[in-house]
């Protein structure tokens, strides 16, 4: 039988740890023209996860369109190609 060591973290530096990952894997995702899949309802709201996953290829996500397109009937599954974005820095105010 293993035992693992985990480093305990507070739930502060966990949250600090996945937001600075997801920046980062969104920044990756959109150089390498990745894919996300977002949906369009039959009132025609469009829809995109807050986590999307990443799909590498076009086959995969197209994959994933029809995965989704059967288990949810009555909505559109859309492949999102990720081409470009913009990211301004936090600026920290100090006082005097």
């Amino acid at each position: 039988m293993y035992k693992h060591a985990y480093k305990k973290e507070s739930v502060s530096d966990i949250e600090h740890k996945y937001r600075s990952c997801t920046q980062h894997d969104a920044a990756l995702a959109i150089t390498n023209k990745h894919y996300i899949i977002g949906s369009v309802d039959q009132a025609g709201t469009f829809s995109v996860s807050a986590s999307p996953v990443v799909h590498n290829t076009e086959s995969q996500a197209r994959a994933e369109c029809a995965r989704l397109a059967g288990q949810f009937p009555g909505k559109i599954y859309v492949m999102l190609k990720l081409s470009g974005g913009e990211l301004y820095p936090l600026i920290s105010k100090t006082s005097w």
